[in-house]
């Protein structure tokens, strides 16, 4: 093994254990708790989940196949007696596959040295150590995205094929990826059309999350487009689209902001998500926070611009990096619930352009020891990195743990069926109690027969779970229910109908 590989293997190894041990310990939040009800209702029950309610009124829509990976896992968890174990292993192992295949990749188009760079970028950016341990789909997607590419490079054209059907199993978004796989294939093979038979037959395995859809929501994309494919329409669920392209993002200092701040660690670049950290001079760390995270960002710029500035010099490999990167920044413009980590799928081109722009940097820098310098600048940005997400998953975890008496108060005197009304998605996974979201209609309230709701005044770990003495009070008025639990430490109360 020569020494640039040697580099990249001990990068790799150190990214893997440090995401490993926040997914051991850390609290899952956010979506991660829905896909986790999500997969142990299928562990459980050998099924997929329609229209139950798993801490959320939506029905389940998505791609499933990273849910049955899951349930898999929690199998071997419940059969070994184990806590979590397996299932809290996939992540990491997906991480770890992406900085695997992100440098196999990058070797094979530009070199050893931009590789290793590249591997170093992705490996210590918060956003990737953030979500390859808490349990959302993108760093699964990402690692079968990349898996595709490899394949494509190394002429396997039905294995790239198949790992790109298994992505379109996975997640909604991944057919955002197939003009550049395209592109990449016409690169190599021009119009081979053996070739492309391959790809498309191996990928049309993915159709069958078009003919679930299809079958029971009435809609191959359900729930998106229903005013062109149709399709049943669920209480309290939007369409997941938005007309017209919001332009003005671009310019909006707020929205360039919050997707900085995304891929340095604030969850979804909403500073709000961890106000309850009390934090002094809170508005001038973030805003700190931003400065540098564009400053870092540098040479990605500069390598896209150098890119832009010559079109007629672009290179093949330029063109499959923009083809990979320009459809998911337009649709994280045109998405109506678009979040820093919708990006998560470019980062690894991100994360090439970076090194080639970095590289380009450090050679023009004439300074005795430069590369002793570059490598201690370098160490310091990727501890610190992974400092912001490993201090930030300890103290999330903590504020979840405050709620563990009301969970256990629920799990020990609620019925198994027993329903929750709360508008947090992480009610089910920790009270194994079926939960959805609160009526979006007042009226509503006075229709409801039977259930629980969950109160607190100030859930500070989740926001939105939280509703004040005078939306209580309504709800009790409407429905009639009775305060059967209360605990003054935590600010819970439990309101039976």
């Amino acid at each position: 093994m020569d020494k640039k590989t040697k580099i990249a293997a001990i990068i790799i190894s150190l990214s893997f254990l440090i995401t490993l041990s926040i997914s051991l310990t850390n609290h899952i939040s956010g979506d991660g708790c829905w896909h986790m009800s999500i997969s142990r209702f299928i562990s459980e029950t050998g099924k997929l989940p329609t229209f139950e309610y798993l801490g959320r009124t939506d029905p389940f829509w998505p791609p499933p196949l990273f849910h049955i990976i899951n349930a898999a896992f929690y199998k071997f968890d419940s059969l070994f007696g184990l806590d979590g174990f397996f299932i809290r292993l996939i992540l990491p192992l997906a991480s770890l596959f992406c900085l695997t295949l992100i440098f196999l990749i990058t070797k094979k188009i530009y070199g050893k040295n931009i590789a290793v760079y590249s591997v170093l970028f992705l490996a210590f950016i918060p956003i990737f150590i953030d979500y390859s341990s808490n349990y959302h789909i993108e760093i699964f997607l990402t690692c079968l995205m990349l898996g595709s590419i490899y394949f494509i490079l190394k002429g396997r054209l039905a294995l790239a094929g198949l790992f790109f059907g298994l992505s379109v199993l996975s997640k909604f978004n991944a057919p955002l990826i197939l003009p550049a796989l395209i592109y990449l294939i016409y690169s190599k093979h021009k119009t081979n059309l053996k070739k492309y038979a391959l790809f498309f037959a191996a990928s049309s395995i993915g159709i069958l999350s078009y003919v679930r859809s299809y079958l029971i929501f009435g809609n191959p994309v359900w729930p998106s487009l229903r005013s062109i494919f149709g399709g049943i329409t669920v209480e309290g669920f939007g369409e997941l689209s938005t007309p017209g392209m919001q332009i003005p993002n671009f310019l909006n200092i707020k929205v360039i902001s919050a997707n900085v701040l995304g891929l340095f660690g604030v969850p979804g670049g909403d500073a709000r998500t961890i106000s309850f950290l009390n934090i002094p001079f809170v508005s001038f760390l973030f805003a700190s926070l931003v400065i540098v995270g564009i400053i870092y960002l540098i040479p990605a710029i500069l390598s896209l611009y150098r890119i832009l500035k010559n079109p007629k010099k672009i290179s093949k490999v330029e063109i499959f990096l923009i083809l990979w990167i320009l459809p998911f920044a337009i649709f994280n413009i045109f998405y109506k619930y678009s979040e820093t980590r919708m990006l998560i799928p470019i980062m690894p081109a991100i994360a090439i352009l970076w090194a080639i722009g970095f590289n380009s940097i450090i050679k023009k820098v004439n300074l005795q020891k430069k590369m002793i310098i570059t490598f201690v600048l370098l160490s310091l940005i990727a501890v610190s990195f992974a400092g912001i997400i490993i201090f930030k998953s300890r103290i999330a975890s903590n504020e979840w743990n405050r709620y563990d008496k009301d969970y256990v108060w629920i799990k020990e005197n609620m019925p198994k069926d027993a329903l929750f009304y709360s508008n947090g998605q992480c009610l089910t996974i920790n009270t194994e109690r079926n939960a959805r979201f609160l009526p979006l209609n007042k009226e509503d309230y006075k229709y409801i027969k039977a259930g629980y709701f969950f109160f607190n005044e100030k859930f500070n770990i989740e926001p939105q779970v939280t509703l004040t003495e005078e939306q209580q009070k309504f709800i009790q008025k409407q429905t009639k229910c009775a305060i059967i639990y209360s605990n003054p430490q935590t600010g819970t109360s439990i309101c039976k109908i």
